[in-house]
């Protein structure tokens, strides 16, 4: 009796382990939909504390959980499907976190996405340089006056040059891949024969750039005489220094990371510091005080707080270090617009205006140079340039100036977002403060319309609520492909010659609308960025940009606006006009 209770018992426990092993391979019940996870606003903005809503759109659970911060109370930290958060920030606040939503289910973490907020008077890092160095063979370890793959990007970029001294572009020593976050590989310059020195040369900097980042990844190994490596990292024979013309340098300090600390070895390293004077250049030098152990990747240069005060030598000299806007274009009708000139150690110091003639002219106003167009009555364009110079110096800059042919009526084409709205051709139906189902890689869900007998297509657009302005809201990501929004036309349109776009963000956002408009000759250009002239006024409570792209240079008939940087914007109209 007792072998047959026995064989019973095992019987009994075998079933209920084959049970619980099938409940647990059974997804949840709801999973037949494809899991979707948008969150909006991306960034929220407090500048004196308050209460914002953070909405989200989901199928399934989430949890949301806050970041590098304790000031930041949610009136909610888990739900089920799409919902609402309250997000509370105290009064006086100041500082930057995260939001990080997760989705799940039974299998685990499915789907994220991150909120950045900040609070009070909170900087934006502005990237102005960055150097990967590329990954062009360097198997022949060129000098780097030999090398050619460099791979540079950031606003003050576009001059830069390099220079060094027993230096060269290599691939070989310990890659720096995950080392830190954006480690790039493969090239990196390795610093030969002591003292050997990199140079980063004119680096163009802008209005209010004066209070200065530096990042860098290195890494040190030296080989013992037991063959063993000592991967330290010494600053104190790693120096930094800083020029405004590339002849007087003075040295900073920076803090480095524990990299060194475990394989593969690399530290990032961080420089805080506050330029005294103004310069419209920078110039940067790396130098090695030992031989053939220093390796350098993944310089960066961005606008942050700011630290070590440096005084630079050549920053007395009076300088204009911005004017905004760059470019100016006037319609067929003329106006007047105002040029803001930025100065740097000019005091005492006027302006003078040249260049200008015919329908054009320009008065000066203390740091204001206001520009006159009368009436363009030619079936040409009137481009002339605007020089600005300090008086006494050989210190200006130029501003080109159009002022638009005179235009047909039948030439001017401007869709409403209500007619983006109304338009609908397709199946896709367009929400409101939600993107839906819209994939930027899958045509089927993108949303089209039609209007003036040209038809657009649009991906991760949706009706913008009315505390955001109204109009059409575009996503935003300045690295994430996959959410950035775009709108193009499909139909050819003759001879784009401008477009003209209206936006409208909240006046107590601090941050214009970011975004690029590409122009071409075949459907959705994503490569011929066209910059914007812009000019802003406050009007209800909202900023309204109006910006301007002229396609005059080309023989245009598409466009692309695409938000390929951070924040959402919000479309109120688009003008084109055509030849």
């Amino acid at each position: 009796m007792k072998k047959v209770n026995s064989l019973k018992f095992w019987h009994e426990l075998l079933f209920m382990l084959m049970m619980v092993s099938f409940t647990a391979c059974v997804d949840d019940n709801e999973d037949t939909e494809a899991p979707y996870l948008e969150v909006n606003p991306a960034t929220l903005t407090f500048e004196n504390g308050g209460v914002q809503t953070l909405e989200i759109s989901t199928n399934r659970q989430w949890k949301a959980t806050v970041e590098d911060a304790d000031w930041i109370s949610l009136s909610k930290t888990q739900g089920e499907g799409s919902d609402q958060i309250q997000v509370s920030v105290p009064e006086g606040t100041i500082g930057e976190a995260k939001i990080n939503i997760i989705m799940s289910n039974r299998s685990g973490i499915l789907k994220s996405a991150t909120v950045n907020v900040k609070a009070g008077a909170v900087i934006e890092s502005k990237l102005i340089y960055n150097e990967t160095l590329g990954n062009t063979d360097a198997s022949q370890k060129p000098y780097i006056s030999d090398y050619q793959g460099w791979n540079k990007s950031g606003d003050g970029a576009t001059s830069v040059e390099y220079a060094g001294n027993k230096t060269s572009i290599r691939s070989s020593g310990l890659t720096n891949t995950d080392a830190y976050e954006g480690a790039s590989g493969p090239n990196v310059v390795f610093f030969g024969t002591a003292p050997a020195t990199f140079d980063i040369k004119k680096i163009t900097l802008a209005e209010g750039q004066t209070n200065l980042k530096l990042t860098f990844g290195a890494s040190r190994s030296k080989q013992n005489e037991d063959k063993s490596y000592d991967n330290s990292f010494t600053p104190e024979t790693f120096k930094v220094s800083v020029s405004s013309n590339g002849t007087n340098w003075q040295e900073i300090t920076y803090e480095k990371n524990n990299g060194d600390a475990d394989h593969p070895y690399w530290i990032l390293a961080t420089a805080n510091f506050t330029l005294k004077k103004a310069v419209p250049e920078l110039y940067i030098r790396f130098t090695a005080s030992e031989s053939s152990v220093f390796r350098l990747d993944d310089i960066s240069l961005s606008t942050d707080y700011g630290g070590q005060e440096v005084n630079l030598e050549g920053g007395n000299e009076p300088t204009i270090t911005s004017v905004d806007p760059k470019t100016i274009t006037f319609t067929d009708k003329g106006g007047n617009q105002d040029v803001k000139v930025t100065l740097a150690n000019a005091e005492g110091k006027s302006l003078t205006v040249s260049g200008l003639s015919g329908i054009l002219s320009a008065n000066v106003n203390g740091t204001t140079v206001t520009v006159t167009a009368n009436p363009n009555t030619t079936e040409a364009a009137v481009k002339q340039t605007l020089t600005i110079k300090i008086e006494g110096t050989e210190q200006s800059v130029e501003v080109p100036v159009t002022v638009t042919p005179q235009t047909a009526e039948g030439n001017i084409i401007v869709m409403s977002s209500s007619d983006i709205i109304n338009g609908k051709t397709g199946t896709v139906e367009l929400p409101t403060n939600a993107y839906g189902q819209q994939d930027v890689q899958n045509e089927s869900t993108w949303y089209n319309w039609a209007y003036n007998s040209i038809n657009f297509k649009g991906a991760k657009i949706c009706i913008a609520p009315d505390n955001n302005g109204g109009g059409i809201q575009v996503q935003g990501n300045a690295s994430d492909n996959k959410k950035q929004g775009f709108i193009f036309n499909t139909t050819k349109i003759e001879q784009i010659q401008y477009l003209e776009i209206i936006l409208k963000v909240v006046s107590t956002q601090p941050y214009a609308p970011a975004y690029h408009v590409y122009a071409g000759t075949s459907e959705n250009p994503t490569t011929n960025a066209i910059e914007a002239n812009s000019s802003m006024k406050e009007e209800n409570g909202f900023k309204v940009y109006t910006q301007t792209f002229d396609f005059t240079g080309g023989n245009y008939e598409y466009f692309t606006i695409k938000n390929d940087e951070t924040g959402a914007i919000y479309i109120s109209s688009i003008k084109i006009t055509k030849k």
